[in-house]
């Protein structure tokens, strides 16, 4: 019997992207609902894995120009990844006073549990009608990779570069996700003069 085939990752798209932020919005206000919400923007927009979410520290952000360092990285190599004005906008009013220590925390001043993460995104996936196969913190990664592929000009020297992969077969499997339009795009450069 031969492999299975290896799936495409999952990603997701501009509208439910919307209707996942949508589920933030609700009237009911639970301490932890812009904490949450800060945490899948931060995903969303930096394409960092849910480990490093976990262990980003607020000294290793420069609050000036929206840079922060990772240095708990899956492959043990640093890597630094930049975010917008508005979110980080954002980070400076939630992590208050806090000079040090974990960016993201539980009300207790704990890191937050990895279990807890995936299990938040389900349930507001759930409610923004997302039907994804499997819904998790990594889905977010490979969201912000096929982006920023797309608006990198397919760059993947430079997307490898973001994700901190090693390899270019690591990151090549954002290529296998391309339509028909994306592909053509690509082709009809003209490489030489």
């Amino acid at each position: 019997m031969g492999k299975k085939g290896k799936r495409l990752p999952e990603v997701l798209t501009a509208i439910e992207i919307e209707d996942l932020r949508s589920t933030f919005r609700s009237k009911k206000r639970y301490k932890t609902v812009n904490r949450n919400y800060l945490m899948i923007e931060f995903c969303l927009q930096t394409g960092t894995r849910i480990s490093e979410l976990i262990n980003t520290k607020i000294e290793n952000i420069d609050f000036n120009i929206g840079q922060i360092l990772l240095d708990k990285t899956k492959g043990g190599d640093d890597r630094i990844v930049f975010i917008y004005r508005e979110l980080l906008q954002e980070l400076i009013k939630y992590r208050e006073s806090r000079n040090s220590g974990l960016l993201f925390i539980t009300l207790t001043g704990k890191a937050v549990n990895r279990g807890y993460l995936d299990e938040m995104l389900k349930r507001k996936g759930a409610r923004a009608g997302i039907k994804k196969r499997k819904l998790h913190f990594h889905v977010l990664r490979h969201t912000f990779a096929k982006k920023f592929y797309e608006k990198s000009g397919y760059d993947i020297l430079s997307l490898s570069k973001v994700l901190g992969h090693r390899s270019l077969n690591t990151t090549s499997i954002y290529l296998q996700g391309l339509n028909i339009d994306e592909i053509k795009k690509v082709q009809t450069i003209k490489l030489f003069d």
